[in-house]
């Protein structure tokens, strides 16, 4: 082996392993081949180390000078792997010398893409028709020609087509095909027969019949008709192309004479694709130029080659074609082509010099190391502590960002080309039309372009004109008689497995508007017939996972317009394991979301609603607690930085649904009592606080003065608050200010009431119960005290809410003067007055239970909740302690009243349960404390009882539910016996 290959292999070893095997097949011919071509005296005519004169004069050399057909194949593959590798090493040379300082990147980026593109073209298609001389050997064949269908820049596969004029006696073609792939994959670049993978999947060649049948059937499927359209011959017969073209390809363009639905669909599948992938987010360990940039770039301008009637394939010679015809858009399209060029390169060199993939993986050392080699090879220098591959990375996202954002303001001029001459207007129009026939258009219409992606102008168009073709489709349907209606459906739920989405967009646009246009059989007859199709599915729990994956929006639109038993229908058929790593988080969170809809009562769906209408991402969250707490404390954060209070308390809102909704999923997961009450007694107390400061910022500008001092104004939390009890039905607050100044008086009240305001959006009435005495949001301390002298008959009310408050708003100066003035003179100094008021209230009302009261009532039955309150309020008074009705209370009375320890910690767990079921009932069936345990299966199941027969769990409740309160009401009358 000569000197000289010791240097090619010196060379070539930067690039990736892939090309190992052209230094294989070097190595084991070139010896034998350098012999033959020295023998015949044609050594000096074949270029073996240098670029060649003529390919296809020194590939017949090469041929020629072998004995028989497999030596001639090896010896043209020992000379395709020298011309390969030396292609590559002299361009990367050129373009190393080419990206010095100071020079245009972007121009020697395209000067470099041309002429590999040109040598490396010319090279596969020069060895592919030798070897096809030697394989076909005078063979009688049917007329084929073999098309080139994808960029000829992309060195890891060729893409090509292969077609034949009629389907029969296509089997030694096929033959011939077969070897030549083999060939092709052993000593130079592998086939991809993606056409004929998806249009005849058991033969190489396609006949004209075969692509025309496709055609019509699946007119939208925009990858095939691309790669259609960008096909070139490359071997055989031209005027075989010629007919393909003719017959097959020519229907796209809008200004052939074939039916525009051809062209529309295309231009609709191309459209829908820019859209998704323009919107899509970027992973964080990883980049892939062809799904981010390159797809998009290639599809907008196939769209505008369809458009505009451009039957050249050459994509750098339309770009240059579009900026004649619209230039409007100039800049845009310069903006395409540069960014086509930056990722092209990109991606060639990320192939050549480290891995044939379409994926860069970012967050390993060694990956990082690689792609500095690629920065390198593309100009880019450290600079400081900066790497070249961080520059790298920093033009990369710029030049998506940049695409992507030319990719939507072109995808809107095409929308608004659909709006004004799609094929779906002559449905709007005022012709008559025989019963049932709009229908039976529509639907044929929709059929035949089943897998286009972007419809929406065409639910612009139904939902236009106060939904006036929407109404007619829907009395069409409504018109039929049953038989023809079934057959309707039918036809329609033939989308499920064609285009799920677009199904489910129909079926959701139908839900939504089925009062305003009268489609409830409609509506319920897709959503019966989707579940039935969407179970036939291999692995619905996949196909949903993908669905959600790319519309988690809709999948929830669609869960909310369905019945309770269709949302149990379709989370069965969605909760299998999914394996393919890339869909677990989405079906994770799909599976979190039928259980929403399956467990989750109006209470809970509500702020699920009011979140996911504003963000969306946290759809993605819904099994992440952790994700969506920092999503939560985002919001916070950014309710801290905007500059005016509308502003903040608009983003306080949407804080506090989102963080109501997590701790709402928490106990559906089965968090404990005591995480959910601390994490809602967190995110509550936080809320008040922000809003607190965004209303009082508010009214200071009417105002002209702030409360500036916490010293003198104090906001107490009361009732369930106070307990720190997470989902309560109201707010209860309480607010004193020790002040006689009554400006501000009257200032701390407009706060409150702007507060006031905000809460009851949220859905929770803000309940201030001393108003009713005071006709103030903000009570005195001094008229409070006098409130107190009196002495009414009924002030122990009154008193409860004072000595179960706890501060969130204000001092402990405060604090400690208030407790001074009003709870140790009025409560403590006077408990017996207080505790047999209590007693009394406690008594009155045991005995409305079942006449006022039900007997299930959670809160207020013999043994519920507020016996459980107003004993622990009995004990604070009668031993004289602060401590909240929390836990810590029961560390306040141990230290006081040891005897009474363990029963208070029955009491108190017994309180954690009952007050668990009351959460769970809330979120899982409905926000009452009326418990109906016939609909409480869902809640024993979420609490851990067992039970697989109807109503077994509701039982188990009911009896856990009897036991305790029973258990309680013993409990509390030793208490109360001890204590009083």
């Amino acid at each position: 082996m000569p000197r000289r290959y010791d240097k090619l292999v010196e060379l070539a070893g930067e690039f990736s392993n892939y090309t190992a095997k052209y230094l294989q097949q070097i190595g084991a011919a070139f010896d034998e081949l350098n012999t033959r071509l020295e023998q015949a005296g044609l050594r000096d005519e074949v270029h073996l180390w240098q670029p060649a004169w003529n390919l296809e004069r020194e590939m017949d050399i090469v041929s020629h000078v072998a004995p028989e057909g497999a030596e001639r194949v090896r010896f043209l593959g020992c000379y395709y792997g020298l011309q390969y590798l030396r292609m590559n090493i002299q361009a990367i040379e050129a373009l190393r010398a080419g990206v010095v300082p100071g020079a245009s990147r972007e121009e020697v980026y395209r000067e470099f893409l041309t002429s590999l593109g040109s040598s490396y073209t010319q090279l596969v298609v020069t060895f592919m028709r030798k070897v096809l001389d030697i394989l076909l050997a005078g063979a009688e064949l049917p007329p084929f020609v073999i098309c080139g269908v994808g960029t000829m820049t992309d060195q890891d596969d060729v893409d090509i087509a292969v077609v034949v004029e009629e389907e029969s006696g296509r089997e030694p073609l096929n033959s011939v095909l077969s070897k030549l792939s083999s060939i092709m994959l052993r000593y130079a670049t592998r086939f991809h027969f993606y056409l004929s993978e998806r249009v005849s999947p058991e033969s190489f060649a396609t006949s004209l019949e075969e692509y025309r049948t496709y055609a019509e059937t699946y007119p939208g499927d925009y990858i095939i008709i691309s790669e259609l359209l960008n096909a070139e011959p490359l071997f055989g017969d031209r005027a075989l192309f010629e007919r393909l073209q003719r017959e097959i390809t020519e229907r796209y363009y809008v200004d052939s004479d074939a039916d525009p639905v051809y062209h529309e669909g295309f231009v609709r599948g191309a459209l829908g694709d820019v859209v998704a992938l323009a919107t899509r987010d970027f992973d964080a360990d990883r980049i892939v130029p062809k799904e981010e940039a390159l797809r998009i770039i290639k599809a907008l301008v196939q769209i505008k080659r369809s458009l505009h009637g451009l039957r050249e394939p050459n994509i750098w010679h339309n770009l240059q074609r579009l900026a004649d015809i619209e230039p409007w858009n100039a800049e845009k399209n310069d903006l395409l082509e540069r960014g086509l060029v930056f990722f092209e390169v990109l991606r060639y060199l990320y192939q050549l010099l480290v891995v044939q993939d379409e994926v860069v993986i970012l967050d390993t050392p060694v990956m990082t190391e690689n792609l500095s080699r690629v920065a390198a090879a593309m100009g880019y220098r450290r600079r400081g502590a900066v790497g070249s591959e961080d520059s790298l990375l920093v033009h990369y996202y710029d030049s998506v960002d940049r695409v992507r954002a030319v990719a939507r303001d072109l995808a809107r001029e095409v929308e608004e080309n659909l709006r004004t001459g799609s094929v779906f207007l002559n449905l709007a129009s005022a012709e008559p039309r025989p019963p049932g026939e709009l229908l039976k258009q529509t639907l044929r219409l929709i059929r035949f372009l089943a897998r286009v992606a972007f419809w929406d102008d065409v639910f612009e168009l139904l939902l236009a004109s106060d939904k006036e073709l929407l109404r007619a489709l829907v009395a069409d349907f409504n018109s039929l008689p049953p038989a023809k209606r079934e057959r309707r459906v039918n036809e329609l739920v033939g989308l499920v497995k064609r285009n799920a989405e677009l199904f489910i967009k129909l079926l959701v646009l139908l839900g939504e508007n089925r009062e305003d246009v009268d489609a409830h059989e409609l509506f319920e007859a897709l959503a019966r017939a989707f579940l039935r199709e969407f179970g036939t599915f291999y692995n619905p729990a996949r196909e949903g996972a993908h669905l959600f994956a790319v519309q988690p929006t809709l999948v929830h639109r669609y869960l909310a317009e369905i019945d309770y038993d269709a949302a149990k229908e379709f989370m069965d058929l969605t909760s299998r394991e999914v394996t393919i790593p890339s869909l677990q988080p989405a079906a994770a969170s799909l599976r979190e979301l039928c259980r929403l809809r399956y467990y989750g009562s109006a209470y809970l769906r509500r702020y699920l609603g009011t979140t996911l209408q504003k963000y969306a991402d946290c759809l993605y969250l819904l099994d992440d607690m952790e994700g969506l707490a920092e999503k939560a404390q985002g919001i916070l954060a950014e309710s801290a930085l905007v500059p005016t209070p509308a502003a903040k308390k608009e983003l306080l809102g949407d804080y506090y649904d989102l963080e109501l909704l997590r701790i709402g999923l928490m106990t559906l997961r089965g968090a404990t009592i005591e995480e959910t009450n601390a994490a809602y007694t967190e995110f509550s107390d936080d809320y008040l606080n922000y809003l607190f400061d965004a209303c009082r910022e508010e009214l200071a500008e009417e105002y002209g003065r702030w409360v500036t001092s916490f010293d003198v104004m104090a906001l107490y939390a009361a009732g369930g608050h106070a307990r720190e009890w997470a989902f309560n039905d109201d707010y209860d607050l309480l607010v004193l200010i020790d002040s006689d100044d009554e400006k501000l008086q009257e200032l701390g009240g407009a706060v409150i009431s702007a507060m006031s305001a905000e809460i009851s959006k949220r859905g929770m009435m803000p309940h201030f119960r001393l108003i009713e005495h005071f006709g103030s949001y903000v009570i005195p301390v001094r008229q409070l005290e006098e409130f107190f002298r009196r002495g009414e008959a009924t002030d122990f009310i009154e008193k409860s809410q004072l000595l179960e408050s706890r501060l969130v708003i204000g001092t402990s100066t405060f604090e400690e003067e208030a407790y001074e003035r009003i709870i140790k003179p009025f409560v403590f100094d006077r408990a017996e007055d207080y505790i047999a008021d209590m007693k009394t209230e406690m008594a009155s009302r045991q005995r409305a239970v079942g006449e006022v009261f039900l007997p299930n009532n959670v809160k207020e039955c013999v043994g519920g909740l507020r016996d459980i309150v107003m004993t622990m309020l009995i004990c604070k008074a009668r031993f004289g302690i602060r401590d909240p009705v929390t836990s810590h209370i029961l560390e306040g009375i141990g230290r006081v009243y040891p005897q009474a320890g363990l029963e208070l910690r029955s009491l108190y767990n017994s309180m954690c349960f009952l007050k668990n079921l009351r959460d769970v009932y809330r979120l899982a069936v409905c926000l009452d404390d009326n418990l109906d345990f016939e609909h409480a299966d869902v809640v024993g199941e979420i609490l851990g009882f067992d039970g697989a027969a109807a109503g077994e769990q509701g039982r188990q409740v009911r009896e856990a539910f009897d036991r305790t309160t029973a258990k309680v009401a013993a409990e509390i009358e030793s208490i109360l016996a001890k204590v009083t």
